[in-house]
């Protein structure tokens, strides 16, 4: 029997590591945590653009090409995407493994 595993609950800590690792990775990004459950169920929301703002279409973000995610519970999730690829439900047990999986979609997407 396999030993049971916790799942990754992000932290403000974790919130702030991913949101300075996206800022260098993405031209636009945002990062908000979650706690709507309680802390026992808490999940980061992130929001990002494949586009600098000025070339979104009169301004609005859902006009350029998005994606917004979110991780908690040992997932990573995309939930809204505007002319990008899509990305599979994985697992993110970490936030190093929550940004390596970000990554690696914005590769597909260039």
């Amino acid at each position: 029997m396999a030993p049971a595993t916790t799942a990754f609950i992000p932290t403000a800590t974790d919130r702030d590591t991913l949101a300075a690792s996206l800022k260098a990775t993405f031209p636009v990004s945002s990062v908000n945590r979650s706690t709507l459950g309680g802390e026992q169920n808490a999940s980061l929301i992130v929001k990002v653009s494949l586009d600098p703002k000025e070339e979104w279409i009169n301004g609005i973000f859902h006009n350029s090409r998005y994606a917004m995610f979110s991780i908690g519970g040992g997932k990573i999730e995309m939930f809204s995407y505007n002319k990008t690829a899509k990305f599979r439900k994985a697992n993110a047990n970490s936030v190093e493994e929550a940004i390596s999986r970000l990554r690696v979609w914005k590769v597909k997407n260039d």
